[in-house]
C-alpha cells in the first residue's frame, strides 16, 4: 500500500495569510489518488485550513499515523509557512503553534539584509 499525507495551510492566526497553498494541496492529492490508467494509486489523507484551523497537534498525529503500519511507500507534502535552521539541518512547519517559535527564531537569526548569517 502507498500512503500520502497532504497538507495545505493558507490561514494563520499570527502570521500573514497565504494564497494557493490549499489549492496546491488539493491538486496534489487529486494527482496522487489515481494513476493515469484510472487504477488506485496512493491512499491520501488531505488536511487543509479550509476544513478548519490546522494545529501542530493535528499535524503531529497525522504524521505519526502516516508512518504507522506496513506501507511500501509513504509521501509527506506540506504547502504553507515554514522555516529551516541551516546550522542544525532541521526546520519547522507553519502550524499555528509552531509559528510563534519560527517568528522568534527568525528575528534572532536574520540579519538586516534579510539573509541567513
Amino acid at each position: 500500500m502507498k500512503k500520502a499525507l497532504i497538507i495545505g495551510v493558507d490561514r494563520y492566526d499570527n502570521a500573514e495569510n497565504l494564497h494557493c497553498c490549499v489549492s496546491d494541496a488539493v491538486k496534489m492529492a487529486t494527482v496522487l489518488k489515481v494513476n493515469g490508467d484510472g487504477s488506485p494509486n496512493f491512499d491520501v489523507r488531505l488536511i487543509t485550513s479550509e476544513q478548519g484551523r490546522v494545529t501542530a497537534r493535528e499535524l503531529e498525529d497525522a504524521t505519526k499515523e502516516l508512518f504507522t503500519g506496513e506501507s511500501e511507500t509513504v509521501l509527506f507534502y506540506f504547502s504553507g509557512h515554514g522555516s529551516i535552521k541551516t546550522d542544525v539541518n532541521s526546520g519547522f512547519l507553519g502550524a499555528v503553534r509552531f509559528l510563534v517559535e519560527i517568528q522568534m527564531w527568525a528575528k534572532k537569526r536574520f540579519q538586516g539584509d534579510g539573509k541567513f548569517p
